[in-house]
């Protein structure tokens, strides 16, 4: 009896990396979807993108992927005609920005 008992076990389900499920719980992400600005809204930010300078420090909030982020830092490039721009050495485009806001 104590033989089978211990074949059984081997059979057991083993968790090989402790917390490793709970962790890609955490990691999980929540869909958001992609909000659509009103004309007023497009405009005041096409109007705060053409006043944006190399070097200015910008609070960012676009969309990427499948989510919004938050993003503060230098703009280091700028394409006023295709309106894009690098900031920490990512590349936002225009249309998935929804704030800009200018840190001092």
């Amino acid at each position: 009896m104590q033989n089978r008992v211990n074949r059984a076990s081997q059979f057991m389900p083993f968790d090989a990396l402790n917390g490793f499920d709970d962790a890609l719980r955490l990691m999980e992400k929540v869909v958001e979807e992609r909000k659509t600005l009103s004309i007023d809204q497009e405009e005041v930010l096409n109007r705060q993108f053409q006043t944006i300078s190399i070097g200015d420090y910008l609070e960012l909030s676009f969309y990427y992927q499948t989510e919004y982020i938050k993003v503060m830092g230098l703009v280091k490039k700028i394409d006023y005609i295709h309106k894009w721009m690098i900031v920490n050495n990512t590349r936002i485009a225009l249309e998935d920005i929804i704030s800009i806001k200018r840190v001092s």
